[in-house]
């Protein structure tokens, strides 16, 4: 297992942010960032300076809104074709979102613990090996031993 550190192995890019002093900074350093989530209001205006910016990072996160998935899924086929550079995302879950029925759609899954219900905290709780199994990468706001 692999802990990655919020703002340095996991950055989000956004349409505020993505020229900004400090993404232009690790840009011009070559930073290497592990996982890159993609939140643009018009993906398609980003999303290529987006991968651009950061060629060594392979994997990113998207959210599951308005359908966005199928051309998420298109954007990277169209971009290994054009470039040969594999990437992968995760699809993160969203506030309010069905929990049940984003585990049935998808399968590359980040999990975002701050975005679900209590009710759905205490189901992941309840199967934690069955979610774990379905997950490839879990984001929580502070661990709970209790």
């Amino acid at each position: 297992m692999i802990l990655t550190v919020l703002d340095r192995d996991l950055i989000e890019l956004n349409d505020d942010n993505i020229n900004s002093e400090k993404i232009n900074t690790l840009h011009e350093t070559g930073e290497k960032i592990h996982i890159i989530k993609l939140n643009f209001k018009s993906p398609e205006n980003c999303a290529y300076e987006a991968l651009d910016k950061f060629p060594k990072t392979k994997r990113f996160i998207i959210e599951d809104r308005n359908h966005n998935v199928s051309y998420w899924n298109n954007f990277f086929k169209e971009y290994e074709n054009q470039t040969g550079l594999w990437k992968k995302f995760y699809v993160e879950n969203i506030p309010e979102q069905d929990f049940v029925q984003f585990f049935k759609r998808h399968n590359k899954i980040f999990l975002n613990l701050q975005n679900l219900s209590p009710a759905a905290i205490n189901l992941v709780q309840l199967e934690i090996r069955s979610v774990l199994s379905m997950i490839e990468i879990i984001q929580a706001d502070k661990i709970d031993a209790g």
